[in-house]
């Protein structure tokens, strides 16, 4: 098994334990997820650990994706993590 096979498994199970901690339900509607959304993305470094994942349905994560767009890195992810101490 060669690193990127590793990495591709890594990330299906993450996700899968993401939506089974979620209840497969979206953490900002409570519709059903259908997306794994990280949120310290991992172009800024975010990694695939649990404590960085939510579950979203397909509309909240188009929206949280332009909320990075709008809030800039900074002030997205301050805010991101301040919205989920509340869940």
């Amino acid at each position: 098994m060669g690193l990127m096979d590793w990495i591709v498994m890594n990330w299906k199970q993450a996700r899968v334990r993401c939506f089974e901690r979620d209840n497969y339900k979206c953490r900002k509607c409570g519709a059903k997820a259908s997306d794994v959304h990280h949120i310290i993305p991992k172009k800024f470094r975010g990694t695939d650990d649990l404590s960085n994942l939510i579950a979203v349905c397909d509309s909240c994560h188009k929206k949280l994706d332009n909320d990075f767009i709008r809030y800039g890195k900074t002030n997205y992810v301050r805010k991101m993590i301040q919205a989920n101490r509340k869940l």
